[in-house]
């Protein structure tokens, strides 16, 4: 699962590259074939708002142009493939309810919320008693205004209306139980059990960035070569372009932001006995059952088109930190390829269960 992730991560490295190829010809040289390539518009492509999303980009998060829906420049038949990309599990969903799954979290054992919560009222607390120290007015009253600025921050997610409100608004996009196990597993990444689970994260932050990274190359590019004129796919090019340059368009932005809310090493939790034993198993089967998973398949990238969407539910068995969901993750994003050599065996048991491994 990793390495194909890491895949997804090259041949994005690979497509951010190539922007500057092109950006080694002239403007004069670039207008003598442009022509050749209207109306198509690779940014417009029906297969890029499909991947779009599939990853998890809602309708509310995009900017829209000349007040139309984004698909009404695809036949009917185009986009009623695009609403049900809208309407099917995402690989966000997917990432959501995996993270709320997380061992640690549960009130009855190790309780990683309280603990949490306990935690950050010392460090801000000891905030305080920094400032009662400082030997000046000024420093003292740096450390007044650090101390509102961070407390402001964290009561963003210590509160949980205040997050319910956020989340209403789309200003983030996972759930609060979410979360709190995005947040177990970066304050724990060391554990064996979490280092799998902090390298997907990182991997779709890889992939985030990677896809604003060539968002903006292509901006570039386009200022470079066309200046304002219109897009060959019907945009105002350049500033519709940058428009989409921004957070609003990062649809992993909550792991983005888990840095604002990590703790400092000496004010982490520690771990108990019982939560330490589970975490030092490197692997764990776990079911999938019913409920809660569907494989994704984008269908022949190679014929322009979607193709039929299969799936197969599934759901996580509780109390237990799924590993990541291979079937369900990666054929949100590619079609399986049937080589993957670490992939021996991807068909269900006889039971209908499809087991991965932590």
């Amino acid at each position: 699962m990793m390495n194909r992730l890491e895949r997804i991560v090259q041949i994005l490295k690979l497509l951010v590259d190539q922007i500057y190829v092109l950006e080694t010809m002239t403007p004069l040289s670039f207008s003598e074939f442009r022509d050749y390539l209207s109306p198509a518009s690779g940014f417009q492509s029906f297969q890029f708002r499909l991947l779009e999303n599939k990853l998890g980009l809602k309708p509310g998060m995009r900017v829209s142009y000349q007040r139309q829906n984004y698909a009404s420049v695809y036949s009917e038949e185009l986009q009623a493939t695009l609403k049900k990309s809208e309407e099917d599990p995402t690989l966000l969903n997917v990432l959501e309810r995996w993270l709320e799954r997380c061992p640690g979290l549960e009130e009855d054992g190790f309780n990683f919320w309280e603990k949490y919560n306990y935690q950050v009222r010392a460090y801000l607390n000891d905030h305080l008693t920094r400032a009662e120290a400082a030997e000046s007015e000024a420093q003292r009253d740096q450390i007044l205004n650090d101390h509102k600025s961070v407390k402001e921050t964290f009561d963003v997610i210590l509160d949980t209306d205040k997050y319910k409100a956020l989340l209403a608004r789309g200003d983030v996009r996972i759930s609060h139980k979410a979360l709190q196990g995005a947040l177990l597993i970066s304050h724990y990444r060391e554990e064996v059990r979490f280092h799998q689970p902090f390298q997907f994260m990182t991997r779709l932050m890889d992939i985030d960035s990677l896809l604003t990274k060539w968002r903006y190359n292509h901006v570039m590019m386009v200022q470079r070569m066309i200046g304002s004129k219109p897009g060959s796919g019907g945009s105002s090019g350049y500033h519709y372009l940058r428009s989409t340059v921004s957070d609003r368009y990062k649809v992993f932005l909550d792991l983005f932001n888990l840095s604002n809310y990590l703790l400092p090493r000496n004010y982490i939790p520690p771990l108990t006995p019982g939560m330490k034993r589970t975490l030092s198993i490197p692997n764990l089967n776990t079911s999938v059952d019913g409920s809660m998973f569907r494989r994704f398949q984008i269908g022949s990238p190679n014929r322009g088109g979607a193709g039929p969407l299969s799936s197969s539910p599934g759901s996580l068995g509780r109390g237990s930190l799924p590993g990541t969901p291979e079937d369900a993750i990666f054929e949100v994003l590619s079609s399986s390829d049937g080589d993957e050599e670490d992939d021996s065996d991807q068909s269900p048991p006889a039971n209908g269960q499809i087991v991965f491994s932590a």
